[in-house]
């Protein structure tokens, strides 16, 4: 999460201030508006990101909520699977980063 959160913020940061250079003179209100109606944005991307790769894995069959994904050894390329009890299925969602 904190590389996410370091690259949208720099991303923020260079887009408001060149936003706010580009308008200066050409805008009748204070440029901290832009920066404020920026950061809205920066916050909602935020929370988007979090929900994306912090909420639980969710059966597509049943909407049974797994919360931890089958233990594997963490090799590099090696399967991240959920099992859903309910239904009794193994899920392939991605593998593991490789190290190389």
């Amino acid at each position: 999460m904190g590389v996410i959160f370091v690259a949208y913020s720099i991303i923020w940061f260079f887009t408001t201030v060149l936003i706010i250079k580009s308008v200066e003179e050409k805008i009748n209100f204070h440029p901290a508006w832009i920066a404020l109606c920026t950061s809205i944005f920066l916050i909602v991307f935020l929370v988007r990101s979090f929900k994306k790769n912090y909420e639980p894995f969710k059966c597509p069959d049943c909407d049974e909520l797994i919360e931890e994904s089958v233990e594997n050894s963490g090799a590099s390329n090696e399967a991240i699977m959920y099992h859903c009890k309910k239904c009794d299925i193994l899920w392939h969602t991605g593998e593991t980063p490789s190290n190389g």
